[in-house]
């Protein structure tokens, strides 16, 4: 039916356009209009840079989770802004802050924080890089994502707490 030149060329040009979000948060967007206008900026990577500055900078709690739970939302799923926001939460360097917020004495936040882990988990290198920043945070890394019904087991586990969404 297909010549194998002519089918390569198809089969490329399908899988470029089905994966075309995978932006790695680095030069420019995909399919994207510079600089976002009306109702896109809500869900635009650029906003990630605000919300981090907020949760590196502020202390009132209902700020913090506010700010952790507009990232927990806009990283979930699958949708192609969500993959962008979680390439630019690692761009940015969100993820360190995120861990680091799993300290504060306060369960809204907390909460807030570790479902915003969970979800930047989603991407692989994101799952990569906050085990290895939560291992300075260890054993209260490990206690707290449980607390909130997230697995912390290593990638060798077999992951014997199906229930869970996992971390690592």
């Amino acid at each position: 039916m297909f010549e194998d030149g002519n089918m390569r060329k198809l089969l490329k040009t399908f899988t470029l356009s089905f994966f075309f979000h995978q932006w790695d948060g680095v030069g420019p967007l995909p399919d994207c209009a510079e600089p976002p206008k009306g109702i896109q900026m809500l869900w635009h990577p650029s906003i990630v840079k605000p919300y981090l500055t907020l949760l590196s900078e502020c202390s009132n709690p209902d700020t913090l989770e506010g700010a952790a739970g507009a990232l927990q939302n806009l990283a979930a799923g699958s949708w192609k802004w969500s993959v962008y926001i979680r390439a630019a939460v690692r761009k940015e360097k969100g993820l360190p802050i995120l861990v680091e917020l799993l300290r504060i004495d306060n369960d809204r936040v907390v909460c807030a924080v570790a479902t915003a882990l969970r979800n930047m988990a989603l991407d692989v290198r994101n799952k990569e890089l906050i085990g290895m920043f939560s291992d300075s945070q260890s054993p209260s890394f490990s206690v707290k994502m449980l607390s909130y019904g997230m697995c912390v087991a290593r990638p060798t586990c077999s992951n014997t707490c199906e229930q869970m969404p996992c971390v690592y």
